[in-house]
Formats: structure tokens, C-alpha cells, sequence
């Protein structure tokens, strides 16, 4: 409470192991409608917190199946598999951070019966609308997107209603002016969305063989992957 209370003011990251449920809910601003539908003592006192001070649980806001939404696995006293939402991605409600999505990644290898919470978000751009316009209207230069990023639903939903959001045709424009400003809102949706991809940051430095195999595992069952090696 008190170091809130410090940082008023401030853009907030909160990451870790609450030991809380803190349920599901569709009129909340601290909590989502993608949870788990469980609440207990100390995710009632979590929530108390976060009204207070103003804080969102972003992992509950985000759709996903219940493989990338479940953070902590285990066996209980009766040897029967359990698995709740108990580690948390917090901001504030109002802030500059853009969150994009956040998921568990059961790919990445953590040694523990937690699972890796992994979050996208970006901050807000110093590049001015002059930059953006020339990157769009540099129709010589070769752009390359995250496009990767798709493969997320959420990436997916926020780059169609960003397109639906500024497609205009009316019957008046010609065949050309049409093409024109469609390529353009293309460019310029990649661009807010998924912004330029860097050169080489997907090459083979990054898709080593290590990695190869971690992702590999993602489909793999969860008693695999995970209860497997502690129990």
C-alpha cells in the first residue's frame, strides 16, 4: 500500500504470484470476463486494492483457451490434477502502456509448477506524424511488419477494427485514388500495430535450436510438459 501510494503519478508493471482468484466479471474495471470463475479471500483483498488505487488484472481481459490461461498446475491431497490463475499482469487503468496481449507460454521451460506469463505491449512512440506519413507514403522502400504478432487474436481483432475504422470508398474516386488509399490504410494499420520489423531479429541467432524445441512443446499435453517433472 504504501509504495502505491509513492509512485501516484507513475506508469505501473506488477508481475508475480498473488496466491489470488480473483473470479470473473463483466462490469468491472479490475477484472475481466476471461478468468477463472473461482474467487477467494485473497483475491477479494487483491481487488479491494486495485479499486482502490485505480489497477486493471490484464491477463483477465484477454480470450484465450484455458492451455495459455492457466498460470499454476498441481496435485492436490486426493492425487487429482488442479490448476488455477493465481499469477497476475497489473497496470493501471489509465495509463500510456498499450497492452496487447497476455498469455502463459507453456513452451518456455520455467522448473517450477508455475507457467511462464508472457505479455506484448508497447509504449508510446516518439516518432511524430511527419515520420509515420513518410514511412507510408515511401512506397520504394521494402516495409516489413511484425505480422507474426496475427497469430494473436487480439493483434488480429485491434488490426481489423483499425481498418474498419478508417476504410472509406466513396463511389466517386477512381479505380486508382480506391487503390491508393486502401494501400495506404494497409501500411498505415501494420504500421500502428505491429510496427516495422528490425532486420535480422528473427534470424537464426534467435530461432536456434533451443528455442526450436521449447516451441515444439507447446502442444504437447500438460502432464508432459509440466507435472511430470515434479511429481
Amino acid at each position: 500500500m504504501c509504495l502505491l501510494n509513492e509512485f501516484q503519478g507513475y506508469d505501473l508493471i506488477i508481475l508475480g504470484d498473488f496466491n489470488s482468484k480473483v473470479g470473473i466479471s463483466s462490469t468491472s474495471k479490475v477484472v475481466g470476463n476471461f478468468g477463472d470463475e473461482v474467487i477467494n479471500d485473497n483475491g477479494q483483498r487483491l481487488i479491494k486494492v486495485c479499486e482502490a488505487f485505480g489497477l486493471k488484472i490484464q491477463n483477465t481481459f484477454f480470450d484465450h483457451k484455458d492451455t495459455y490461461k492457466y498460470t499454476r498446475y498441481g496435485i492436490n491431497r486426493n492425487g487429482k490434477e488442479t490448476k488455477s490463475i493465481i499469477d497476475f499482469f497489473i497496470t493501471r487503468q489509465e495509463t500510456t502502456l498499450h497492452v496487447h496481449d497476455v498469455l502463459t507460454c507453456r513452451w518456455c521451460e520455467c522448473r517450477t509448477d508455475h507457467v511462464f506469463l508472457g505479455e506484448t505491449i508497447s509504449l508510446l512512440s516518439s516518432k511524430t506524424s511527419e515520420s509515420k506519413e513518410n514511412v507510408v507514403e515511401d512506397v520504394l522502400e521494402m516495409r516489413k511488419y511484425k505480422t507474426y504478432l496475427l497469430y494473436s487474436k487480439s493483434f488480429r481483432d485491434l488490426y481489423t477494427k483499425y481498418l474498419d475504422s478508417v476504410i472509406y470508398m466513396p463511389n466517386e474516386r477512381s479505380t486508382q485514388e480506391k487503390y491508393d488509399h486502401l494501400k495506404e490504410i494497409i501500411h498505415s494499420a501494420a504500421y500502428d500495430v505491429l510496427e516495422i520489423q528490425e532486420k535480422n531479429v528473427l534470424g537464426e541467432f534467435f530461432w536456434d535450436q533451443e528455442i526450436k524445441d521449447l516451441r515444439a512443446k507447446r502442444e504437447l499435453p500438460h502432464r508432459t510438459t509440466f507435472v511430470s517433472v515434479f511429481w
